[in-house]
């Protein structure tokens, strides 16, 4: 090896001998090009490729391979991170990119290094690798999801997470028995004043009595997520009556959003801002990753929504909070669970806030409910100048805002001079002109002092009118509401209601993986036909009955699999070769989801054995007690209970014709009706067929199509 000077530069130029070059060459390890130096033949290495790999950019490409798998990895299965010691550049964005973090207390995440950023920056600014990413920097800015204080309790808190989710992509939701009634009221009530949002969801001890107050959800299953970071917005998974769903409600207290100062900067300084009941734009973004995360988990959300709105200052629209809002409703239009959005007791949906999480935006899934005690906003009339407002005045807003707008003193005095019968007393004494000067101040002063006194009055009924353009009766005439909810019953209510969704979900991604062509809402009408003919006669009451529904033949858990399956196929009793075997089942090899399926044999010859085929019901090959008995077959017990017989007799008249008689042994309605209308469709072809095969045999048919 030696080294050249070219002109007045030094530049270091490595040659290296010819016999060498051939060595390292032979091994792929340099790159050169031939040079002659002093008359001597020399090779200059261009390039060093090394022996060994592992010297530089391969390991960064290896760190864009496991982080492209890492991403992928969230999309598919559920992700679970735990940081024990310190994760360091792509290993900090591995941690991101698998979202859930939990974070030991003396561990940290950072990209660089305290030591190489005080050697960039030329002096000593950071202490330690905590100072950048401890606890007190990755769980305030939600990075870190939770905390422990050591590694056990870490791996503790994940198995917890873990234990809401299912098991895999197509298992069921991981319900387990709970201790807490579902049918039991709930003992917390939620004020006009502000309080603890979490008291309303997870409960509490009453500070007096000590004694427990119930709240929302089962008690002792709520873990709350991100907990400091934009603490305007609560998230969390919880239990309800033992299903497992995800949660986010609005913190209804003034809250404080602490900056630290940065000690790479020498004019910054740390700051506190105070904020209130809306969507910041952290805050919004927290809401949109929580219902991201929850529906990669394949969770059923809850939201009480209790906002005024966003906040829209320069500061706030400078920080991206309309980026960050659209967000909200991005996660909701992908949501491919059941929804439930409920307006809580004295809270208020407001403006924006109402636009992000209305039902239309994802009208398959998400359904909105009010509280009897809730109100809605056009929008929030807010009036402030700068921050301090926040702190001293809070949002002037409501009804008695809107009244200061929409109806202005001058317009409550016309009010008083039209319907107070001593103001128009004294009007009309006034436009009388015979008062002298001194008589018409007096009639004006007491026409003030009488204004003075009514003016408190007609703006509390102006303000009582204003808030009954609010309530929940106009939302649900509107039809912008599901239904009104009493907050000490909603518990029971939901809990019916998201059960029934689960189910009627998985019923349709069952009908739709036999037949893709169908679209949901046929597949509902499917469903509430199935419910009419199991029920018989339906009243409105009984078809929006939740429990009712859920119990339902049609859609009923099988508790023996251990699953919450809808229509699963029966245990193949018959052999491929059985006649019977594609007869008139829910879910055929055909792909078919249909009441009457022909058979695929041909009739017998002989009409003294000729039958109806179609309306033959199948050998019963379960016993009394199989649990497959009455698994939603479209001819058993299920759709006929109660009914008895059924008889259909086909005779030959004196003359000839054919005559077609239905009976029923019970004399129900409903088999009248159904059969007859069976027999319009597919049942009267295939009579008309039979009887052409034989026109000068004359015999009876009678055959059983339901007994109980």
């Amino acid at each position: 090896m030696s080294s050249l000077v070219k002109n007045t530069t030094w530049v270091q130029i490595s040659v290296c001998h010819p016999e060498n070059y051939k060595k390292l060459t032979a091994s792929n390890s340099i790159r050169g090009e031939h040079i002659e130096d002093g008359g001597e033949h020399r090779y200059k290495i261009t390039d060093i490729i090394g022996k060994d790999g592992g010297l530089g950019v391969e390991n960064l490409s290896g760190s864009g391979l496991i982080a492209g798998e890492t991403s992928r990895a969230y999309n598919e299965i559920i992700t679970l991170n735990m940081v024990t010691c310190r994760a360091v550049g792509i290993g900090s964005y591995l941690l991101r990119l698998g979202q859930r973090i939990v974070q030991v207390e003396n561990s940290h995440i950072i990209l660089t290094g305290a030591a190489a950023l005080n050697k960039v920056l030329g002096r000593e600014v950071y202490t330690s690798n905590n100072q950048l990413g401890g606890i007190q920097i990755m769980h305030n800015n939600g990075v870190t999801h939770g905390i422990s204080k050591d590694d056990y309790h870490g791996i503790y808190l994940l198995l917890r997470w873990l234990s809401y989710m299912p098991k895999t992509q197509e298992s069921p939701l991981p319900c387990m028995p709970t201790l807490d009634p579902v049918e039991r009221e709930i003992d917390f009530q939620p004020t006009k004043t502000p309080y603890d949002p979490r008291h309303m969801l997870a409960g509490r001890l009453y500070p007096e009595t000590k004694k427990w107050q119930s709240g929302f959800f089962d008690r002792g299953s709520f873990l709350e997520i991100m907990a400091p970071w934009a603490a305007t917005v609560v998230t969390g998974r919880a239990r309800l009556g033992g299903i497992p769903v995800g949660v986010i409600a609005a913190e209804t207290r003034t809250v404080n959003l602490d900056i630290p100062a940065d000690p790479g900067n020498p004019d910054s300084e740390a700051k506190s801002i105070s904020r209130l009941v809306v969507w910041f734009p952290d805050s919004s973004y927290k809401t949109a990753q929580a219902i991201r995360d929850f529906n990669k988990e394949k969770l059923p959300l809850i939201i009480f929504a209790n906002w005024r709105g966003f906040s829209g200052g320069m500061k706030d629209m400078y920080e991206q909070v309309l980026k960050y809002g659209a967000y909200i409703v991005d996660a909701l239009c992908a949501y491919t669970q059941p929804v439930l959005v409920y307006i809580p007791p004295c809270g208020e949906l407001r403006g924006g806030s109402w636009a992000v999480v209305d039902h239309k935006i994802n009208p398959q899934y998400m359904e909105l409910y009010a509280d009897i005690d809730s109100r809605h906003r056009k929008k929030s009339l807010i009036f402030f100048h700068h921050l301090s407002c926040f702190r001293t005045q809070g949002w002037r807003s409501g009804t008695r805002g809107m009244v200061q707008i929409k109806f202005r003193k001058k317009d409550q005095l016309k009010l008083m001079h039209r319907l107070d019968p001593k103001l128009k007393e004294l009007q009309e004494k006034v436009d009388g002109g015979k008062l002298s000067t001194k008589e018409k101040k007096n009639v004006d002063k007491k026409i003030k002092q009488r204004e003075e006194a009514l003016l408190p009055i007609y703006h509390t009924v102006a303000a009582h009118f204003a808030d009954l353009h609010d309530k929940a009766g106009r939302m649900q005439e509107l039809g912008v509401i599901h239904d009104i909810l009493h907050w000490k019953t909603s518990r029971t209510v939901l809990y019916w209601r998201l059960r029934r969704l689960l189910l009627e979900n998985a019923a349709k991604a069952s009908i739709r993986a036999v037949n893709e062509n169908l679209s949901f809402g046929e597949i509902g009408s499917m469903l509430r036909r199935w419910f009419a003919e199991d029920q018989g006669s339906v009243t409105v009451s009984l078809k929006y009955d939740n429990a009712i529904q859920v119990n339902c033949n049609h859609i009923h858990p099988l508790p023996q699999t251990g699953t919450i399956s809808i229509l699963s196929p029966r245990p193949e009793p018959y052999p491929s070769s059985h006649p019977d075997r594609n007869h008139i089942h829910p879910l055929t090899q055909t792909g078919t989801i249909s009441i009457l399926s022909p058979r695929p044999e041909p009739y017998p010859s002989s009409p003294q054995t000729e039958t109806i085929s179609i309306l033959s019901p199948r050998p019963e090959p379960y016993p009394s007690s199989h649990p497959d008995r009455n698994h939603i077959h479209p001819l058993t017990p299920n759709c006929l209970s109660d009914h008895g017989y059924l008889w259909m007799t086909i005779k030959q008249s004196p003359n000839g014709s054919w005559n077609k008689e239905l009976e029923t042994k019970t004399g129900k309605s409903f088999l009248t009706e159904n059969i007859a209308a069976l027999k319009k469709n597919h049942i009267k072809q295939q009579i008309s067929e039979m009887i052409s095969k034989n026109p000068d045999v004359a015999f009876d048919t009678i055959m059983a199509i339901g007994q109980v």
